[in-house]
Parts: structure tokens; C-alpha cells; sequence
């Protein structure tokens, strides 16, 4: 009696690692042309359930993320560009900074990005281009042509070409080596560029934001580590228009942490023994339009509750009287334009439970 049953357990994961397999021969995970890697699985004549876990690279190239996600993200996103882009290159009154990204032993990919957003936030106090040149992560086969080397390989470059040859041409130039014209990471401290001051261009956006930074009990309500949000727009900009190779890299990994998991959630929702189910029909325009902008599909939670459960049970102990906290990921000015009060929880209450957390 239980025969059946062994067999349609053994159908299923046959199922579920032939869809899996699929997928994984479309990354073309064995050749170094991943910039090509979703074409089979997002091709319209394509037979097999798309892969939520995955993004479609040549679309993902054109769109830019826009994403109000830090109060002002919008305006400082656009600042850093236009200062980073200027009309003319050829300028006489341009000044550049140019500068290799870290490559001592021991420096991981975080500490090159957070050294390179200190090298922007002096760029732009110094009112100067950041031209970044070797990235020695980026020194291998599958960074082609002028991307080898470059930063460029993996994210749209941080200033334009002409910019980029203009600050090499003027690197040349003793007078302008002199006259400080053009000037390289050596000479700034370490000091400077890890701990320098920020740009205050934008004042403090977020004052408003209620910390919640808790060091043996005590609430600290003012830091260094407030640069955080700095340190959060700088790698945004460097990390703007991922590449198509860069993408594919990206497919390929989420395909090997959790495609699995993914395989099982959509065969779940296919009802026939086949899994080419699902996509032989065609798109309408507004299903396009919609999903334009659906992000790959990640296992959730990634951040653990434990850590705001605490801080929930810190605020009952300021707030006897405080029986529900509306836990929300969401930032207090869009809460605030809500204007949602939960059960049980006067407006004071809420307020403070909300600023809190």
C-alpha cells in the first residue's frame, strides 16, 4: 500500500530537478558569456515557467532604480550625477580626482566600495570628478575589452568617456599635476578618506528619524555611524545600471542558493505532470508593463524580528498602558501620511511606537 506513494514522491523530484536542471542549462553556467544567460529563459517562444528567481538582463540594463527608499534619495541620486556629468569634459575650469580602488591584501568588496564613497564625498566637497581605474576584481576573461580592469564591468561607469579620457589626457601634464588640475588617491590620509566629513550639501534629512541605536541600555542619539546614510547614497550611485554580465553573475548565484526552492513554489502552482507549463502564450501590453519592474523573487525574511520584538518589549516598558505596537518597515513620513492608528493604541501611543521603531 505505500508503493504508490514512494513512486509519486519519486515522480516529483524527478520534476522538480528536471525544471531545475532546465533553468540552470539556460544560465549557461559553464561558459563566460553569462551576459546572455536569461535570453533562453525570458524568450517569447520559450516552453518553461519563467523563473521568478531570475531577472531578464537585457531589460534590467536600460532600467535605472528609483526607489525613495532614504528620504531625499531622488535629489541626491541626481546631484551626484549631474556633478559626476558635466556638458563639456573639456572644460578648462574641470578638476579630477582620479583614483584606484583598494587592493591591499585583506580588503574585501565592502571595504573598496566604502573606501571609494570617501573618495567621492572629497570629490564632490573639492568640487571634482571621481574617475575611478583599476579594479583588480574585474582582472579576468570574463570582463571583455575596455571593461577588463574597470569597474565598468559589473555597473554603468561612475562619469562619462569623455571625462574619463579628458582626466587621463590632463595626467599627463606636469603644469596640471602642479596647479592641482588633477590629483589621486595618494594625496589624501586614510584619515580623509575614511573618516573624512560628508557632504552637508543636502543638510540632514534625517534628523526627523527617531534613533534607535542602543549601547549598554542607553539610547545614543547622535553618531558617527549617522554617516551611515551617506555611506547608503554613495554606493547607490557607484552601483547605478548593473551590467548584463553583471546580472547573469547575479542569476547564476540565486539559482544556485535557492532555484530549488523556487522550482517547488512553481511546480506547486502547475497542475499537469509536465513542467513546460505556463508561458506559450503570448504577453499583453499590460502584463509587460506591470511586471516591468518585479524584483527576483528572494526566500523571505532576510533581516530576523528577534532584534524589533526587543525593542517592542523595551517600549511596553516605557508604555504600561501600551497593549498592540505596530511593527513596520515602512519610514516614519510615509506612516505619518497614512495617518493609521492602531486598535487599541492612542494616537500619542502610536506616535511613539512608531518613531521608536
Amino acid at each position: 500500500m505505500e508503493q504508490p506513494k514512494e513512486n509519486e514522491n519519486i515522480t516529483e523530484a524527478a520534476r522538480i530537478m528536471h525544471l531545475y536542471n532546465a533553468w540552470a542549462t539556460l544560465l549557461n553556467t559553464d561558459r563566460d558569456e553569462v551576459t546572455k544567460s536569461s535570453d533562453g529563459i525570458f524568450n517569447k517562444g520559450s516552453n518553461l515557467p519563467r523563473p521568478p528567481h531570475l531577472e531578464d538582463c537585457r531589460t534590467n540594463a536600460e532600467r535605472r532604480s528609483d526607489e525613495e527608499n532614504y528620504p531625499l534619495t531622488r535629489q541626491v541620486q541626481r546631484d551626484k550625477w549631474t556633478h559626476q556629468h558635466p556638458r563639456n569634459c573639456s572644460n578648462p575650469g574641470l578638476r579630477f580626482l582620479v583614483a584606484d580602488w583598494e587592493r591591499l591584501p585583506g580588503f574585501g568588496i565592502g571595504a573598496q566600495i566604502a573606501g571609494m564613497s570617501g573618495l567621492l564625498a572629497i570629490a564632490m566637497k573639492e568640487k571634482r570628478i571621481l574617475v575611478t581605474n583599476h579594479y583588480n576584481r574585474a582582472d579576468h576573461k570574463g570582463c571583455k575589452g575596455a571593461s577588463r580592469s574597470s569597474w565598468s564591468c559589473y555597473f554603468f561607469p561612475e562619469t562619462s568617456p569623455d571625462c574619463c579620457n579628458r582626466a587621463f589626457e590632463l595626467m599627463q601634464s606636469k603644469a596640471c599635476w602642479a596647479d592641482g588640475t588633477v590629483k589621486v588617491k595618494e594625496n589624501y590620509t586614510s584619515k580623509e578618506i575614511w573618516l573624512g566629513r560628508i557632504p552637508r550639501v543636502w543638510g540632514k534629512p534625517w534628523k526627523y528619524l527617531q534613533p534607535t541605536t542602543e549601547i549598554n541600555g542607553k539610547l545614543i542619539t547622535n553618531h558617527r555611524k549617522m554617516d551611515r546614510r551617506w555611506w547608503a547614497q554613495a554606493t547607490r550611485y557607484l552601483m547605478t545600471f548593473p551590467t548584463e554580465y553583471m546580472c547573469g553573475l547575479l542569476n547564476v548565484a540565486r539559482h544556485s542558493a535557492f532555484g530549488l526552492q523556487a522550482t517547488k513554489l512553481v511546480l506547486q502552482n502547475i497542475q499537469d505532470d509536465s513542467p513546460k507549463v505556463g508561458t506559450t502564450r503570448t504577453k499583453s501590453d499590460i502584463e509587460r508593463l506591470v511586471w516591468s519592474d518585479h524584483k527576483p523573487y528572494i526566500p523571505r525574511p532576510l533581516l530576523s524580528m528577534h532584534e524589533y520584538m526587543e525593542l517592542a518589549g523595551n517600549m511596553s516598558k516605557w508604555f504600561p498602558s501600551l497593549k498592540n505596537i505596530w511593527l513596520s518597515t515602512e519610514m516614519q513620513e510615509l506612516l505619518t501620511k497614512q495617518n493609521i492608528t492602531p486598535i487599541g493604541v492612542s494616537t500619542s501611543q502610536a506616535w511613539h511606537a512608531k518613531e521608536a521603531i
